[in-house]
């Protein structure tokens, strides 16, 4: 999954995702948080922000700060659900259902 500033995929947002059911919370789950602003500064705030979250930062590289969680610490450090889906054409991923709410302006992408 990646974060990404303002961003819900195309087909949950449209619909036309098939929504399968929650991805499983025991999931671990690889996370690139990107800074909404590319400066050093941002990209450690997210970092602080990310450990005191109880994710696991695995790499820094300015904007991109990588993460590794279960996919249920990060459905609730977001606020989000993290759902399995399937399109039409039979491809199937997760993604979250909605933008998250944090203390930190973010939003994910799959």
């Amino acid at each position: 999954m990646r974060i990404l500033p303002g961003a819900v995929d195309a087909p949950i947002l449209n619909h036309t995702a098939i929504r399968l059911g929650l991805h499983d919370p025991a999931d671990v789950l690889l996370l690139d948080i990107v800074a909404g602003q590319w400066t050093s500064q941002a990209t450690a705030a997210i970092a602080q922000w990310a450990r005191s979250s109880g994710l696991t930062v695995t790499s820094i590289d300015d904007p991109v700060v990588s993460v590794r969680a279960s996919t249920k610490r990060i459905a609730r450090v977001l606020r989000v659900a993290i759902n399995d889906y399937r399109l039409p054409s039979g491809y199937m991923f997760r993604a979250n259902d909605r933008g998250p709410s944090s203390s930190t302006r973010l939003s994910t992408k799959t």
